[in-house]
This record gives structure tokens, sequence and C-alpha cells, in this order.
């Protein structure tokens, strides 16, 4: 709307004006040096329940961060193997309901996390969703307890609780559910930023300064280890990028989840070197067995060609 209005005033405002009047700077693209699933597992062993099960979905899934943030219990389907997660439409950046999927390990880290809550949570609660209303009925609880070691948390709870009582008033339901999703991707950005800072070997830089863990490189870990498995196509359909090359691809349910137990394998952080070295085995002998198929066949032919021969 705001681009139709300013374009309408003879604004100009789109790409082709602008490389017409003004020269932009070549765009520079920052090298970001590749997670290892022994940093990754190093991370989760620090993290908290809730840190480190939002990680293991993004690192299985390859889920947004804003994606995780609003996943609701009744987008998930634990009956399925792979635990199978509906992406609505509403919550993803293509505005398209996509399914994907999460590992054994990961299911096991968000059934620990969700055991912790304090009330067993319902099909439509949010997983990870911090609203305005859970936390105004968690500072009231705090404060009646009246367990402060001073007074300065004890006054910051206070002035928080009438803030978020001004906003239930003032601020649309809408609105405010926006307003949690950002606070809440926040929330888990700064927990993960504060494990990293003190650890020099977890806290190194990218060429631009910043972090080089961050949740958007747990995606591109995703990406990176289902295309290394040959499934770069799959990678993308379960990430939800656009693109021509994915116009048709379609795959139904069952083929979809034959082909992520496939590489279930690249995506498992845990135990990383006996999964690596049961599939280098099974590499091996997958080999073996071809070269003795292929070895029958020669045979075989070799004997038809005697028995025509023959005849």
């Amino acid at each position: 709307m705001a681009k139709e209005f300013l374009n309408g005033e003879g604004c100009k405002i789109y790409q082709e004006d602008l490389k017409q009047r003004f020269r932009l700077p070549r765009k520079t693209n920052v090298y970001e040096k590749g997670l290892t699933k022994d940093i990754i597992n190093r991370i989760i062993r620090l993290a908290n329940p809730k840190l480190a099960a939002a990680i293991l979905i993004s690192c299985s899934s390859g889920m947004r961060i804003g994606e995780i943030t609003q996943l609701r219990l009744s987008d998930i389907d634990f009956t399925q193997n792979p635990v199978t997660i509906t992406v609505r439409s509403e919550t993803t950046k293509t505005r398209e309901t996509r399914i994907t999927h999460i590992t054994s390990e990961a299911v096991s880290s968000l059934r620990d996390y969700l055991s912790r809550q304090k009330s067993p949570k319902q099909n439509e609660d949010h997983v990870f969703l911090l609203q305005h209303e859970d936390r105004l009925e968690h500072l009231k609880e705090r404060l009646a307890k009246n367990q402060y070691s001073n007074n300065g948390l004890k006054k910051m709870d206070k002035k928080n609780i009438r803030i978020l009582e001004d906003s239930l008033k003032t601020t649309s339901k809408e609105d405010r559910y926006a307003k949690s999703v950002l606070a809440t991707n926040h929330n888990l950005e700064k927990q993960l930023s504060n494990l990293i800072k003190n650890i020099p070997q977890l806290n190194a830089k990218n060429e631009n300064g910043r972090s080089s863990i961050h949740f958007h490189a747990f995606r591109a870990w995703f990406k990176t280890q289902i295309t290394d498995a040959h499934q770069s196509d799959f990678a993308e359909a379960l990430m939800g990028h656009k693109s021509l090359r994915l116009l048709y691809y379609r795959q139904n349910d069952k083929v979809r989840v034959k082909t992520y137990l496939d590489v279930e394998y690249a995506v498992i952080i845990s135990d990383t070197e006996k999964i690596d070295r049961n599939y280098s085995d099974m590499q091996k002998d997958n080999s073996e067995l071809r070269g003795i198929v292929d070895s029958l066949s020669r045979q075989i032919s070799n004997l038809e060609k005697k028995i025509e021969i023959n005849n």
C-alpha cells in the first residue's frame, strides 16, 4: 500500500527507477563458516530444555525461528514416524502451508521440555510462544510468592504488570500476538547469544563482526546436510523455499516420509561417530553387494550366450 501511494504521488521507488538515477554500491556477500555436529552438540548440552528443543527442531526440520515460535501442539503429529509438523500458512514467509519432519532426538528433547511445564498444554496451545496473558499470569504469581532477593526486581515486576495490563486494554489481540512473537524470537536468540558469548571456541565472528552461531545458521546447516545426502530439492521443499525448480516438485506423504527416514542420519546431532560409522559400513556393504550382483549378471549373460551357440 505504501509503495502504491508513493508511486501514485510521482515518487520513483522501484529498483529500475533508482538504477537510472543512482549508482548503487555492489552487494558484498559475507563468508560464513558452516557449523559442525560437534559444535551444535556442545551448544545443546549447555542449553536449557526450551532452547535445546528449539535448536534441534530447527536443525532437523529447516524451520525458520518465527515458524518455530508460532508452533502449536496441534501442528505436531507424534503418532507418525518420523514425527510430522504442519507449518501453517499464516506463520510462513511465503504464506503457504507445508509439511516437514523432525528427528527422533528432537522429539525426545521436545517431550522433555513439555514435561517440565507447570500445567499440561492443550492441543491449541503454543509450544514456545509466551503471550501477554501468560506473561501477566506468571508475573502475578511471582509477585504473590514475594520471594525476591532485592526490591529492584520486585519494582520491575510491578512495572511490567502495569504495562501488560494497559496493553490488554488498549491494544488489539492481533497486535499483542505480533509483539509476543517478536519478543519470543528475541528471547530465544538472546538465550543463544548469552550461552556462547563466554566460550571462546563458540563465540566466533563472521567477517561482518556478527556471531557465526544463530538460528538462521542452524537452518543453513540443515540445508547443507540434506544436500550432502543428495536430496537438495527435498531440503528446499521442507524449508519452504520458492524457486522455479520446485514449481512441479510434488511428493506424496508416503514418499516424503521414506525420503526423510533415508536422510535422517544426516541431521542427527548426538552419537555422530557411531551413526556415521554405521552409515559408512552400510555403504561398504551395499558396494560389495552391487559387485556380487554385477558379477552374477555377467556370468548369467555368458551362460545365455553359450546356450544360444550350442543350440
